[in-house]
């Protein structure tokens, strides 16, 4: 687990579009039920793929969490945090920043 499982996903260069896209997208889905499940849907595929992640850093010893599918939430939500912050606040969030709240978080979890 390094710094490259957060940062390629915060890199605004290649990902910035992709992030307004879904910013709007869960500010509509805050007031539709359809678009709110479909929101619901997309998150919970993401969760499941940090979920595994996470498991098999715990199975390979290195890294250690109570429950992997929890430490998994935490991780999107706080990616999806940071995310907002860099793209709405982009002179106080910038990449670097954010990578290294996300990499604190995970370095928590280390052997």
């Amino acid at each position: 687990w390094s710094s490259d499982v957060c940062s390629s996903d915060l890199n605004p260069k290649r990902h910035a579009v992709g992030w307004r896209v879904w910013i709007a997208f869960w500010h509509e889905a805050s007031t539709n039920a359809e678009l709110a499940a479909v929101a619901g849907d997309r998150t919970g595929m993401s969760e499941s793929i940090f979920t595994g992640l996470i498991a098999e850093g715990c199975a390979a010893g290195m890294l250690r969490v109570a429950d992997p599918a929890v430490a998994a939430a935490e991780l999107a939500a706080l990616i999806d945090g940071v995310a907002l912050r860099m793209f709405g606040e982009s002179e106080r969030w910038t990449q670097d920043r954010a990578t290294a709240l996300v990499q604190r978080l995970i370095d928590d979890w280390r052997v």
